[in-house]
C-alpha cells in the first residue's frame, strides 16, 4: 500500500514547491515596484566654503570686518564706488567687490554705524551673484523658483515697492531670495506697499533667482 502512494506523495511534494515558487515570484515585481516607486532623498553636499547660512556665505560673515586682499585669496576684492537706485532716487555707495578673475561673485557693503553716522569695516550686506554658492538644500543663484519650493515648503514670496525687489525667502534661513523680475507676469506699477504677498502663479514657470542677499536687522 505503501509502494502504491509514494508516487503520489512525490507528485504533491513537488507540486506543493513548484506553487510556492512560483507564488514567490508572483509577488517580488511587486515588491521590487514598490522599493523603485520609493526614491531615497537627493542628498546635496555643498563645502563649507560655498555654504549659504543666515548669517554668512562660505569665510565671508555678516557683522565681521570686510577681509583684506591677501585673506581672500585665490579670490580677489577691491573697493569700489557704484550707483544705487531707491525710492528717493539713485545714490552712490561704497561696496566691496570680490571677483574670481573678472567674474563678480559678490558685493559686500559695509554696517552703518548709527552711533557715530558712518559707515564702519564690518560687514553689513552681503549680495551674492554666482552660482557657486548654495544653501545646505542646493539652492542659490539660478534655482528656480520650483527648486527653491521642493526644497523649503514653508516659502513665502512677496515684492516691496521700497527697492523694487521680488523676493522668495524661507523662515529657516534669515536671506532673501531675489527672482529675476522679467519672470513676473503681473504689474505692480500701481503698489505702494513696503510688502505685497504674490502667489506662485505670478510668475512664469522656471522662474530664476537672480541674486541672494544676507544683512544685518536694524533689530540686532
Amino acid at each position: 500500500m505503501i509502494h502504491k502512494l509514494f508516487p503520489f506523495i512525490t507528485i504533491s511534494v513537488f507540486a506543493l514547491i513548484f506553487l510556492t515558487c512560483d507564488d514567490a515570484q508572483n509577488r517580488n515585481p511587486s515588491k521590487e515596484s514598490t522599493e523603485q516607486a520609493a526614491q531615497p532623498e537627493e542628498i546635496v553636499v555643498i563645502s563649507d566654503e560655498q555654504l549659504i547660512t543666515g548669517e554668512s556665505v562660505g569665510k565671508f560673515r555678516i557683522g565681521r570686518s570686510i577681509p583684506g586682499k591677501e585673506s581672500v585669496a585665490p579670490y580677489q576684492i577691491s573697493r569700489e564706488t557704484i550707483s544705487t537706485n531707491t525710492e528717493e532716487g539713485p545714490y552712490e555707495e561704497t561696496v566691496y567687490v570680490l571677483k574670481d578673475r573678472e567674474k563678480v561673485l559678490m558685493h559686500l557693503k559695509p554696517e552703518f554705524d548709527y552711533e557715530t553716522m558712518q559707515y564702519n569695516r564690518k560687514t553689513g550686506e552681503i549680495i551674492i551673484f554666482s552660482d557657486q554658492f548654495k544653501t545646505e538644500k542646493g539652492i542659490g543663484v539660478h534655482s528656480t523658483i520650483e527648486d527653491f519650493i521642493k526644497a523649503y515648503s514653508d516659502y513665502k514670496l512677496w515684492y516691496t515697492y521700497v527697492s523694487g525687489m521680488f523676493i522668495i525667502e524661507t523662515p529657516v534661513l534669515e536671506v532673501q531670495f531675489i527672482l529675476d523680475q522679467e519672470d513676473f507676469k503681473g504689474d505692480v506699477s500701481n503698489v505702494d506697499s513696503e510688502i505685497t504677498n504674490l502667489e506662485i502663479s505670478d510668475f512664469r514657470k522656471g522662474a530664476e533667482i537672480r541674486k541672494v542677499r544676507l544683512f544685518k536687522s536694524d533689530l540686532e
